[in-house]
């Protein structure tokens, strides 16, 4: 899971510890951010989750530093 290429999206985070895997992908645009895609595997199930939407770059930006 770690070597597969997700294009379009770019991986934000990944880490494993234990029996759990998690991966954080963003699909954006320069000025906003059109999808977020969490995968979570355990040693007993998959969790996935989508948000599609456009929230502006920036945004995160300013809630990094708050």
């Amino acid at each position: 899971m770690e070597e597969v290429d997700f294009k379009p999206y770019e991986t934000i985070l990944t880490t494993s510890e234990d029996d759990e895997f998690v991966k954080i992908l963003i699909k954006s645009t320069p000025k906003k951010i059109k999808e977020v895609v969490v995968i979570s595997l355990y040693s007993d199930e998959i969790n996935v989750v989508r948000c599609k939407g456009n929230l502006k770059s920036d945004m995160l930006e300013k809630s990094k530093t708050n």
